[in-house]
């Protein structure tokens, strides 16, 4: 592989680590997620957390924490944990997970 002329290489990892780290934009979405799949839910989604998950006042089965996505239809990301993560706002947030189930549904049909 070769490398183009007049692009150094310093420049462009600097370039990829600030679109990373600087993401801009986006959505950020207010979630509940259970205690028990803490773990699970930061591994798989930890990048997006916007800081550390707080307990849930008045329960100790459920923590809050926020994610940002580019995007609100990214928040579909969350369907994978099931009723262990529960999308509590935007509104937009919301609904585009209403519209996934409901998508999942009529591919599943009922039984």
């Amino acid at each position: 592989m070769r490398r183009r002329p007049g692009v150094e290489l310093n420049q462009v990892w600097n370039d990829l680590r600030r679109e990373v780290e600087e993401r801009s934009g986006g959505v950020t979405i207010a979630v509940r997620l259970r205690r028990e799949r803490l773990d699970m839910v930061t591994r798989i989604a930890g990048g997006y957390f916007t800081g550390p998950p707080v307990p849930e006042a008045g329960t100790d089965e459920w923590l809050r924490v926020e994610v940002a996505y580019p995007v609100v239809q990214a928040v579909r990301h969350l369907l994978q944990f099931g009723t262990d993560v529960q999308v509590v706002g935007p509104s937009e947030a919301r609904a585009e997970m209403t519209r996934a189930v409901a998508e999942l549904a009529g591919l599943y049909g009922t039984a």
